[in-house]
């Protein structure tokens, strides 16, 4: 039992279609990773030198960033929360710096 094996004319453009489609595709992720990594600071591209494609990329970047955001986010809401008016304070002034 040999393999599948390309035949007919159409299998052999096909196959040829797809392969520069491939190439294609290899040299596109290869770019964009090279420009991520350009754009990044060294403590996030020091994260990404593990990752083989722009998929992985993405996906550390997004994980990052969104935890940042929800530590940011509650840090924010803690500092809210502790905001109050003092006694005999400006009502107006404080209800500025929120």
């Amino acid at each position: 039992a040999a393999g599948w094996s390309l035949t007919t004319s159409t299998e052999l453009a096909e196959m040829q279609t797809y392969e520069t489609a491939i190439k294609k595709w290899d040299k596109n992720d290869v770019i964009v990773r090279q420009q991520i990594a350009v754009l990044v600071p060294d403590t996030l591209f020091i994260q990404l030198l593990s990752l083989t494609s722009t998929k992985d990329f993405f996906d550390m970047l997004k994980n990052q960033f969104e935890n940042q955001s929800l530590a940011v986010t509650m840090e924010l809401c803690c500092q809210l929360g502790e905001l109050k008016l003092k006694e005999g304070g400006d009502a107006q002034a404080h209800v500025d710096t929120l």
